[in-house]
């Protein structure tokens, strides 16, 4: 029987339609000698080794049908790209920009912790977020929806191509609510002020606790975000923490002919 590696066969060749029959009919045409096909063979070396020890003609060729559990090419679904509504704003005033990213992590049981996090990025506030198993567009909406209610809505809101930031139910409700800003694909550093939060809050809680229920998580990453706001000093802000700051910024948003602007 002919021996070979299908876990990374690639492309549909004359070649492997025959080395299939060998391996279905068992037919190696030279007694009790299996002729072997290591994986990252060449087609020639591989048609050679079958010519020599099997029944298959030397001139004859066959095409490959698409069965048998060999792998070929698939086709990979196209990422979809955000929309925006608005150029890459600066955030000079508070409220202007939020920046939104998600990040993910297990509790011991090994189940996936979905973390949604919200920054101000004039005041570098941790404004809002959700530690969940899942977290749909639907809910992300409710919960800017809850922020909104206690803070007003902002200007814009960044966040990169993620299906649940781009999909129709988020747009729509801007529509109405704020402007959209995603930065390009593959270029989180567009994002910057969001990423910098997320990698401190990796560093310096995800990775340092052990959590035992998702309850668990959202108490211990509810505390480490209540310290960043009212405890960690920022040299931007003139080392002093973002909710202080946030209280004593004067920074105020104006409209000029219907487009933002910040002064």
């Amino acid at each position: 029987m002919v021996r070979a590696f299908t876990s990374t066969l690639r492309r549909p060749t004359k070649f492997w339609s025959v080395l299939l029959l060998a391996i279905r009919t068992n037919q190696t045409g030279s007694g009790d000698y299996t002729p072997l096909i290591i994986n990252d063979w060449g087609q020639p070396s591989c048609r050679n080794q079958l010519v020599t020890y099997t029944a298959y003609p030397a001139g004859k060729q066959c095409y490959l049908k698409g069965n048998g559990g060999l792998r070929v090419p698939q086709r990979r679904r196209r990422k979809r790209v955000g929309a925006s509504t608005i150029d890459a704003p600066v955030a000079d005033a508070p409220n202007v920009v939020w920046a939104v990213d998600f990040q993910f992590d297990v509790c011991e049981q090994g189940k996936a912790l979905k973390i949604c996090s919200i920054v101000d990025e004039h005041t570098r506030e941790c404004i809002g977020g959700l530690v969940e198993r899942s977290i749909t567009a639907d809910r992300f909406i409710d919960h800017l929806e809850e922020l909104i209610i206690q803070r007003g809505a902002p200007a814009v809101l960044r966040s990169d191509n993620g299906p649940e930031f781009i999909s129709k139910a988020v747009m729509t409700w801007a529509s109405t609510r704020t402007a959209l800003s995603y930065i390009p694909p593959g270029q989180p550093w567009h994002n910057g002020y969001v990423e910098s939060f997320n990698a401190r809050l990796r560093d310096e809680c995800l990775n340092i606790n052990s959590f035992y229920s998702m309850l668990h998580a959202q108490v211990i990453i509810g505390d480490w975000k209540y310290e960043y706001n009212h405890d960690r000093r920022h040299s931007s802000l003139g080392y002093i923490a973002p909710v202080d700051y946030a209280q004593t910024c004067t920074h105020t948003m104006r409209q000029i002919d219907s487009h933002t602007a910040w002064i």
